[in-house]
């Protein structure tokens, strides 16, 4: 089989720039053709060309395996908690306060929330949209304080939701759909940000780290944060969220 030095194997996968050599281009192909020695130096560069292409398809195979499983376990998770929501009919024995104390000490630590404005600022993103209480002043002494404030707010907005919902059924749908669409949102955000990672490890690659070992590691980090952006989507779900009855008294439910 004939291979030319021109072929597109050969220039991806070969650092070899006979190709280009003038000289050699001089020559005439028929005395090049004849020539043992040239004919061995061709079969030498196509065959290590082949060799480095096959391996590289090897090695992006092994990525893209390596890759999957880490999406394939968080999928796992996720879906097993989806439907473990759709056949719970009870959340009676669900602790919503211990979620959102854990929520909101996770905040406060992390975003540095330490004074009566950024509390308030935080209170409007995910408890109540109409706060208003001159007494937070004098709850902001710790953080502890304030998380067992913001706690207090928390089952205070949880109640009034229920009060709406003031029936069984009513109530059980709206837990199971408030915590399902937290979960479908960062899901979906999730999936995202691993593609956007998959995509981009290759240069860590590069740069001479592991690429499989970064993006599991990366993408473990992500699913640690998606887990604490479900629960506070869940806090903000239950007491932001606007309950209403269509024409046939059927629970609507507007989401923040």
């Amino acid at each position: 089989m004939y291979v030319s030095l021109d072929d597109y194997l050969v220039k991806r996968w070969s650092n070899a720039k006979l190709a280009e050599n003038e000289k050699v281009r001089d020559i005439n192909p028929e005395k090049l053709q004849a020539s043992l020695f040239f004919r061995n130096k061709v079969r030498n560069i196509v065959t290590k060309a082949q060799r480095v292409s096959e391996e590289t398809a090897m090695m992006t195979r092994e990525m893209a395996n390596e890759f999957e499983k880490s999406i394939s376990i968080q999928r796992e998770r996720v879906y097993e908690e989806r439907n473990r929501i759709l056949e719970t009919k009870d959340f009676s024995q669900f602790d919503f306060k211990a979620l959102a104390h854990e929520v909101f000490e996770h905040d406060l630590k992390t975003e540095h929330i330490d004074n009566e404005d950024e509390v308030v600022h935080y209170i409007y993103n995910n408890l109540s949209f109409n706060f208003n209480d001159v007494s937070l002043s004098q709850h902001m002494q710790t953080r502890e304080e304030i998380i067992q404030y913001l706690t207090n707010q928390f089952s205070k907005q949880l109640d009034d939701n229920l009060k709406i919902a003031n029936d069984d059924y009513f109530k059980l749908r709206f837990f199971q759909k408030a915590i399902l669409k937290a979960i479908d949102v960062e899901w979906i955000n999730q999936v995202d940000q691993l593609q956007q990672l998959k995509a981009s490890v290759n240069n860590r690659q590069n740069g001479q780290r592991n690429a499989i070992f970064e993006y599991h590691k990366v993408a473990l980090e992500t699913y640690e944060t998606m887990i604490i952006n479900i629960k506070r989507s869940i806090i903000r779900n239950l007491c932001l969220s606007i309950l209403t009855f269509d024409n046939k008294q059927d629970l609507v439910i507007h989401f923040p």
